[in-house]
């Protein structure tokens, strides 16, 4: 059971107990996570009384457009477009592959995948979503960027790891959405990502706004 939202207004006494406990019993896995803002106060205390154990963080994170970003620096063999529908099944190979080793992975079917990621028209635009193709037509990284100026997935294939593409396709996000009017950028990053890709956001120009801590509890 992944984290989930549990919501009450305070003079409602002893409703967030039993909406917890009523996720709790609809569990599927023996160990359950809730998601909490860290300057929300009565959160932490909340869970904690309910027998949770605060483990690690997720960050909200916010770069602003008012100057313009620097040109991305393409490594050799390496071109960017714009996503292409018909390659929505090599986009998520990429992911699996690229996001494998991470702790919270979880292979999921690819029609399950591509509705959420292509079935909102209020997040998804081709237009947005950058692959790095290489020469050989293979995959090496993407910017999965919702249309409201969202990275949802910043990938790079291991094979072209420590290339700068990454940082190529963070600055490519910035300048297309700048370029459009938008006055920022915003994605989420935890402190259980593998390549601590927060340092690469933070060396980019991007600052931590919001936190939330992840909480766990074994059934």
């Amino acid at each position: 059971m992944g984290s989930r939202w549990c919501l009450a207004r305070p003079s409602w006494r002893g409703i967030g107990t039993r909406l917890l406990a009523e996720a709790e019993a609809r569990a599927e896995e023996h160990r359950v996570t809730a998601m909490a803002r860290r300057d929300e106060a009565a959160a932490a205390p909340f869970l904690e009384r309910h027998g949770y154990r605060a483990g690690s963080e997720v960050w909200l994170m916010q770069i602003d457009l008012d100057r313009e970003p620097p040109e991305p620096v393409w490594p050799d063999g390496i071109a960017v477009r714009s996503f292409r529908v018909e390659e929505a099944r090599a986009v998520k190979d990429l992911l699996d592959v690229a996001y494998a080793k991470e702790p919270e992975f979880r292979l999921r079917p690819f029609e399950d995948w591509s509705r959420f990621m292509l079935g909102d028209a209020s997040l998804f635009d081709a237009d947005c979503w950058f692959v790095a193709e290489s020469e050989d037509g293979s995959l090496g990284g993407a910017a999965l960027n919702w249309k409201e100026a969202y990275v949802k997935d910043l990938v790079v294939h291991p094979s072209q790891r420590g290339r700068g593409l990454g940082t190529a396709l963070l600055r490519h996000t910035f300048r297309y959405f700048r370029d459009r009017g938008f006055p920022q950028v915003t994605l989420k990053t935890d402190s259980l990502n593998t390549s601590r890709a927060w340092r690469l956001y933070e060396r980019e120009g991007m600052r931590k706004t919001r936190t939330y801590d992840i909480f766990e509890k074994e059934l």
